[in-house]
């Protein structure tokens, strides 16, 4: 921890190559210039720390014997910086089987919290606990990585059995339907999962992805440095007489060729270019450019984005595209996560409370979790027909949900709630007179009542928009909803237009809100709202996932 000198109001937090700026609002602009000249040669110097300690023990002995170092913790054998163990092969495994302890502690004490603070618990989990661990992830060697991300990855699972019930563990649940509740809940939120991902998965992504900021940080010319990049970009036979260098730079290759073997066959052509490390240093700058600086003009090129987190995404995509082309799973479960996929969707269904402050009970957000991972809903099985339509009752509130005409009542609900949403939005974005349900829009179309008009910031044309939300399971869209994303939201779309095409005189001033019952917005609706909100400075796809 730091000050900055030109910001005496400004606290910069480091732990390696992490940092952190906490300052006052109205020193934001001026930080983050300042940042953006000086962060990254800062977090240049914190890795190549980082990687030389880890693997020079004269480094060791030299970082031991300073004696002001914060957060240093010594032994004889060894020392642990910001929770890093260093030092011989016994030290350090005897301290990575201390790293699951502590991830314990912080479990238990976010399992601590009152019962009704399971949206809490949940973000908890997901951004501190997950996030800590990914950071260990990148100082740890490759193979004290591996036996923390198992001991994570089991404990998450344990967790979640623990506050939402058995979510994978049911006696009602087959093994191959048990097998596909734990691969969702390690998805991505927008692949459809709960957001708790592999931590196995993506631990050689991020140890390749620490080495790499060391290879392309402005202070990569140091001579172990070059000799450890030339040994990696060699591919013929190493030398005779190894050295200590030689067997690291085998360890750093073997973590790329496991990233690059986990990689889904169609993954994205500018994924798959970096799966060699010729590929991956040689790449040329793919970031939105900047104007250059003092401390940036002659700074090596980086990639297009962290390599973390490109070859993240491509490895926690393999488990979702390997449950869409499996002829084995159910149709509905291919519906529910092709509904529940996409920047947007899925909101009502995990991160519960939402941007209007809009709360559930613990009862009702466990169950939108069971619901959206396909868990029985209740401890019995009802196969009695139901009252109200000729479907039969089901354990998973597919027909209950879904199908029968007593789930209206909940669709008028999320569709007030939308309303309420998207009407809130439309004035921070600047909109003017706003109104909610402003009646028919002519006296010849009683029938046509959009749900809100509003007048754009910039145009100051009147615009009208009407909500609706669709279930992925009726009859006449489920087929289609489970071979592509977003036919019902799409169809619901169209259906919209259609209704107003004879009496908006401009196909844009109308803007249908469609959204399924699981949270995937139509195609046509993430367009409009994008060409509405240009006249913003934040990026859309972080403004859309308040719907």
């Amino acid at each position: 921890m730091k000050r900055v000198r030109q910001f005496p109001d400004v606290t910069v937090l480091a732990f390696h190559d992490d940092i952190s700026l906490v300052a006052p609002v109205r020193q934001l602009d001026s930080v983050l210039r300042w940042s953006q000249e000086h962060l990254r040669r800062i977090g240049a110097k914190l890795q190549l720390a980082k990687c030389t300690i880890l693997h020079h023990p004269e480094v060791v002995s030299e970082v031991a014997q300073q004696p002001n170092l914060a957060s240093l913790a010594r032994t004889t054998e060894g020392l642990c910086l910001h929770g890093v163990p260093m030092g011989t092969t016994t030290y350090v495994a005897q301290q990575t089987r201390r790293l699951p302890l502590e991830h314990e502690r912080l479990i238990e004490g976010i399992l601590r919290l009152s019962a009704d603070a399971l949206p809490q618990q949940l973000c908890l989990f997901r951004y501190c606990a997950s996030g800590r661990s990914t950071y260990l992830l990148r100082a740890l060697d490759a193979a004290a990585g591996a036996v923390l991300a198992r001991e994570v990855d089991a404990r998450s699972l344990q967790v979640l059995s623990r506050i939402c019930g058995p979510l994978h563990d049911h006696p009602l649940l087959s093994a191959g339907d048990a097998k596909l509740v734990q691969t969702q809940i390690q998805l991505p939120c927008r692949w459809g999962g709960l957001g708790f991902s592999s931590q196995a998965r993506i631990q050689p992504a991020a140890a390749v992805d620490a080495w790499l900021q060391l290879f392309r940080g402005p202070l990569a010319d140091l001579t172990p440095t070059l000799r450890l990049k030339q040994l990696l970009l060699n591919t013929a036979d190493p030398a005779t007489s190894p050295t200590t260098l030689t067997a690291l730079a085998a360890e750093i290759r073997h973590l790329l060729r496991t990233v690059s073997e986990n990689l889904p066959a169609d993954c994205s052509p500018s994924v798959a270019r970096t799966t060699t490390w010729d590929g991956l240093l040689n790449q040329s700058c793919a970031q939105r450019p900047t104007p250059p600086t003092a401390t940036t003009a002659e700074a090596p090129p980086r990639p297009l984005t962290r390599v973390q987190r490109a070859f993240a995404d491509a490895l926690r995509c393999a488990p979702y595209q390997d449950i869409i082309d499996d002829p084995t799973v159910p149709a509905y479960a291919r519906a529910r996560l092709r509904s529940a996929t996409g920047g947007a969707s899925g909101t009502w269904f995990r991160d519960i409370p939402t941007a209007s402050a809009t709360f559930v009970t613990r009862q009702q957000l466990i169950a939108n979790i069971r619901q959206l991972l396909g868990s029985p809903l209740t401890a019995h099985r009802s196969s009695e027909a139901c009252s109200s339509c000729r479907h039969t009752h089901d354990v998973y509130g597919y027909q209950l949900l879904h199908r029968c005409s007593r789930s209206t009542r909940m669709r008028i609900h999320r569709h007030n709630e939308l309303v309420r949403t998207v009407a809130r939005l439309l004035r921070g974005w600047g909109f003017t007179d706003v109104v909610v349900e402003p009646g028919p829009m002519s006296e010849e179309t009683p029938q046509r009542e959009p749900d809100i008009q509003a007048i754009h910031p910039r145009t100051h044309r009147t615009l009208f928009f009407d909500v609706v939300v669709t279930s992925p399971f009726l009859t006449r869209r489920f087929q289609r909803t489970a071979a592509r994303m977003g036919c019902a939201a799409n169809t619901a779309a169209q259906r919209k237009m259609h209704k107003y095409s004879g009496i908006v005189t401009d196909p844009e001033d109308f803007v249908p809100i469609a959204i399924e019952t699981y949270g995937r917005l139509a195609t046509r609706t993430m367009a409009d709202l994008r060409r509405l909100t240009r006249h913003l400075d934040s990026d859309f796809t972080i403004l859309s996932r308040a719907i």
